[in-house]
């Protein structure tokens, strides 16, 4: 297999223990904006990257830069809705929310346009395998989400109380959702190989989504492709 191409998987794999490690250190502590704010990583800006013009280090910084700070809008949100409705009403609140789910629109395209920008150097010449229908970006920000679930649920029994009964269904969620992060890491791995080897192919590149408009209130609906974020966070925010 062209060495380029381990190179990259060990660079998503990089990516991925990058997303468990940011949740550990960021630390499950409430929202507070002032130190989620703090926290921010910061991805380069389109005249800083390697998005148009292939460099093999500075790609793989893209990379890796991208599906941090998705990663972080991710994390922030899902903290920002475990707050009560009056407090999500805030002006400040919602202005720190709806720039969340802005940088997360356009951040997933720019990962797919730089993990695109490393493959396309290393694609078999007239591949004619079936453009894969899923963004790869997509399927990352799952990796991204699964772990903030893992994340959750691991850290549940230390901070509350619990029976026995859901100390166990604790300790079985964990397990299932580690199994789920792995399979799916595996199935990502396995889609570079595919486009590698030509039996798929990788979308064109895309230009970074518009700007997101929160609908009225932050909780409970949103609206368009915030909602699918919503759900994520109100999902994990459940208690078994």
């Amino acid at each position: 297999m062209n060495e380029y191409i381990l190179m990259l998987k060990a660079g998503l794999e990089d990516c991925f223990s990058l997303q468990s490690d940011a949740v550990r250190d960021w630390k499950m502590e409430g929202f507070d904006q002032a130190r989620l704010e703090a926290l921010r990583p910061r991805s380069p800006k389109p005249e800083e990257s390697a998005e148009n013009c292939f460099n093999w280090q500075a790609g793989l910084a893209d990379l890796r830069a991208f599906t941090l700070e998705t990663h972080y809008c991710n994390f922030a949100f899902w903290q920002l809705l475990q707050t009560g409705p009056k407090e999500r009403a805030s002006a400040e609140t919602r202005a720190f929310a709806q720039d969340l789910l802005k940088s997360r629109a356009y951040l997933l395209p720019r990962t797919d346009n730089a993990l695109l920008a490393l493959l396309t150097p290393h694609l078999p010449e007239g591949g004619r395998g079936t453009i894969n229908t899923e963004s790869p970006a997509r399927a990352i920000d799952r990796m991204s989400m699964l772990s903030i679930k893992l994340a959750h649920f691991t850290n549940l029994p230390t901070v509350t109380r619990l029976s026995k009964t859901r100390q166990e269904q604790c300790a079985t969620l964990t397990k299932r959702l580690r199994q789920e992060r792995q399979l799916l890491a595996e199935a990502i791995l396995r889609l570079v190989d595919e486009y590698a080897e030509g039996e798929k192919r990788l979308p064109p590149a895309r230009l970074p989504e518009p700007s997101l408009e929160l609908a009225s209130e932050l909780a409970p609906e949103l609206a368009g492709p915030a909602e699918e974020l919503y759900h994520m966070a109100a999902g994990l925010a459940c208690l078994l």
